[in-house]
């Protein structure tokens, strides 16, 4: 991605702390957390989330892209007074290398992607203020994208392509990764092809008149295709782990058991298909297994039946007449099972639940 636009690879974080390198059209994306994320080789992006995060800028190009919050750090090689610098129409950032030429491009600095401090290799600090101001009184000022051009000597790549260019780079270092992560639950992750697909339906329609022709145009839809992604799969499974754990816990309050295999994953692929679990939970009551094992034609049996198989004792008077009170205000049973279900005596009664994880094949397990 980027200036030369050829496959690479995106590295995913997770949503702790993590330290990702990229290089060479290679993208590394932190999330959330306080992420180290370093460049290096050719024209590398760095994108961090919420967090307090560094970045560190040793490729021959360096585009930074922060998704807002936190306080973050970018350190550049060499001396600070080896650089000059520039602000681009629309709040961009440049800074360049004298001796070296190499280069870093800090995308919406002067909006929501705005890094709060620099440094160099040699523990000078600048603020972010202080930055912008030496490069309005001491650098190149504020410039359009013509120039910055000839600042960058891109080769094949005018002012308007280059404009569009950091459009795309900025929306993707901005993307809310949550819906994408989630509607790629049941995806094949080693699909490439798949994935990609997600990213450009969330992006594309976010972009420019200019930057959505520059995208076809120019091959990044073919370049996005062909990338290679990195650490999806644990990105999945943060997603969808709370919806996994509610589905496995029905089985403890409705069954007093945990789930089988092939029960589990059917009823996660009806929830990762769109089924909310409370109407889940009015098919475990329906279920012949529920209607054999317990007698609950009368309200009072229900409720006492969801104590002995959450509290592990029978309905203390007090709790009998609140929930029976409840039912006779039209609380369906279901709706019952969903609130013992998610009770916290549930979830801590169910010593197995630690065991819940996605398989490598994509199913999820108790091991």
């Amino acid at each position: 991605m980027g200036f030369y636009l050829e496959p690479g690879s995106f590295f995913f974080g997770s949503a702790g702390d993590d330290t990702l390198s990229a290089a060479d059209a290679g993208l590394a994306i932190g999330l959330d957390g306080d992420d180290t994320l370093r460049s290096y080789g050719g024209v590398t992006g760095l994108h961090g989330g919420q967090g307090d995060d560094v970045y560190r800028a040793d490729a021959w190009v360096t585009q930074v892209v922060d998704a807002g919050g936190g306080n973050d750090r970018l350190r550049v090689p060499g001396h600070v007074d080896d650089y000059t610098g520039a602000l681009i129409e629309g709040g961009h950032l440049v800074l360049v290398n004298l001796w070296t030429g190499a280069s870093v491009v800090v995308l919406d600095q002067l909006g929501a992607g705005r890094l709060e401090h620099f440094e160099d290799q040699y523990g000078n600090h600048m603020s972010a203020q202080q930055v912008e101001q030496s490069v309005r009184s001491d650098g190149l000022g504020v410039i359009g994208y013509p120039q910055l051009a000839e600042v960058l000597a891109v080769e094949g790549v005018g002012g308007n392509q280059l404009e569009a260019a950091f459009e795309i780079e900025t929306r993707l270092g901005q993307l809310d990764w949550a819906p994408i992560m989630s509607r790629l639950a049941d995806a094949a992750l080693d699909d490439a092809g798949e994935v990609a697909a997600e990213i450009s339906a969330a992006l594309v329609p976010q972009l420019s008149w200019s930057a959505q022709s520059l995208w076809q145009s120019m091959g990044y839809e073919q370049a996005l295709q062909a990338t290679r992604f990195v650490g999806l799969e644990a990105q999945v499974e943060v997603v969808n782990r709370p919806l996994a754990e509610s589905v496995a816990l029905l089985y403890a309050a409705a069954l007093d058991r945990r789930p089988d295999a092939e029960g589990l994953s059917y009823w996660l692929d009806q929830a990762f298909s769109g089924m909310k679990v409370p109407e889940m939970a009015g098919y475990f009551i329906a279920s012949q297994e529920f209607q054999q094992r317990f007698d609950v034609a009368a309200d009072a049996a229900f409720i006492n039946t969801l104590y002995l198989n959450v509290l592990d004792r029978p309905a203390d008077e007090g709790g009998q007449q609140y929930w029976a009170e409840q039912m006779a205000d039209g609380l369906p049973q279901a709706e019952v099972l969903m609130y013992f279900s998610a009770s916290d005596e549930n979830r801590a009664n169910a010593d197995w639940l630690a065991g819940l994880s996605r398989h490598d094949a994509g199913d999820w397990v108790i091991a």
